[in-house]
């Protein structure tokens, strides 16, 4: 049985933008359909358009909420099919020798 393909590392950018995106339409599209209630059916100014707003919220945090946990997932199967990158060298970059070693630390000395 074959293995699924592999996303492309640019997808997983887009799944990230589109999070903002979503955020937005979700707290326009409830605050303005709060907006018509208040104004058409309910009359309890503010307390619908308050109301509206606190539904795009919930709606927005659980769009962060879903796209953090696929991005999760996503690090947690990466770490299982690739190696962990190499440690950085512990080298000095100005020329010193690195601590504990019996090199001189000035070449010309």
């Amino acid at each position: 049985m074959a293995d699924p393909p592999k996303r492309a590392v640019w997808f997983r950018y887009t799944d990230s933008a589109s999070v903002g995106i979503e955020m937005v339409v979700a707290i326009t599209a409830c605050a303005v359909g709060a907006l018509w209630l208040e104004r058409n059916v309910t009359h309890w100014a503010p307390w619908t358009s308050l109301l509206g707003i606190g539904v795009g919220l919930g709606a927005a945090t659980k769009a962060v909420v879903r796209a953090a946990r696929s991005y999760r997932r996503q690090l947690a199967e990466s770490a299982l099919t690739e190696p962990p990158p190499l440690p950085p060298t512990a080298l000095p970059t100005d020329g010193a020798a690195p601590p504990g070693s019996s090199l001189p630390s000035d070449p010309q000395a």
